[in-house]
């Protein structure tokens, strides 16, 4: 795990992380994932801004220019989740009581997961697909109203 990272961690990620010697490992889906520490379970390189906003310490510490490699793309999507069969991936939001706060935020401002996440979507599937995405969205949203 690269010490430039550790320096945007709190603990007890830091405690947890230094003798695990692991940075991330493959979870049962074949993805990149990060590994969860502490009595509450969080990503191991999560810290709070002091406002209580979860913050990612990979993230920051690359728009910060100390890494000049992005997080995985497994944490970019997080609340969604990406999942393969044969001939499809499946694209899933899986619901988490520490996202309780972000969701709240969104509803009142009016903005969907898929729309927070479109930077992380992009870079996953690409531009055209998040277009398509859009269109059935609105689609969907006005035939429920």
């Amino acid at each position: 795990m690269p010490v430039k990272v550790l320096v945007v961690l709190q603990e007890p990620a830091v405690h947890h992380l230094k003798p695990m010697r692991l940075s991330c490992f493959v979870s049962i889906f074949q993805n990149l994932t990060t590994p969860l520490v502490g009595p509450e379970k969080e990503c191991a390189y999560v810290y709070f801004e002091s406002d209580q906003t979860a913050k990612c310490a990979i993230e920051k510490a690359y728009e910060d220019g100390h890494v000049d490699w992005i997080k995985p793309i497994s944490c970019h999507l997080y609340p969604i989740r990406i999942s393969s069969t044969k001939n499809l991936e499946l694209v899933k939001y899986s619901r988490w009581s520490v996202c309780a706060p972000a969701c709240k935020n969104g509803k009142q401002l009016g903005v969907p997961v898929f729309k927070f996440l479109k930077k992380p979507l992009i870079r996953k599937f690409g531009q055209a697909w998040y277009k398509q995405l859009e269109t059935i969205a609105k689609t969907f949203l006005k035939a429920k109203h």
